[in-house]
């Protein structure tokens, strides 16, 4: 998880792209039992968001919409 959290970070500094995330995500192991639902949840509509942007569905903005978003849920302190 952390991984893709400084993917995201390096994201909205341009150094990632797209591709980087969706790679990243196409790994997730969605039977890791350390994944909890709420990261099962975001890493899903992250996953959505990174297909649909790339097959021209939706803007890049709603990305970076929910990515700032699932950034600011894993730096509050009740994630932590």
């Amino acid at each position: 998880m952390n991984e893709l959290v400084d993917i995201l970070k390096r994201y909205f500094e341009a150094a990632a792209d797209l591709r980087e995330i969706a790679e990243w995500l196409a790994g997730v192991d969605w039977d890791d039992p350390e994944l909890t639902e709420d990261e099962r949840e975001a890493l899903g509509m992250l996953l959505l968001l990174v297909t649909e942007v790339s097959e021209n569905m939706r803007e890049e903005a709603e990305l970076r919409t929910e990515a700032s978003r699932f950034l600011a849920d894993r730096s509050s302190p009740a994630y932590r």
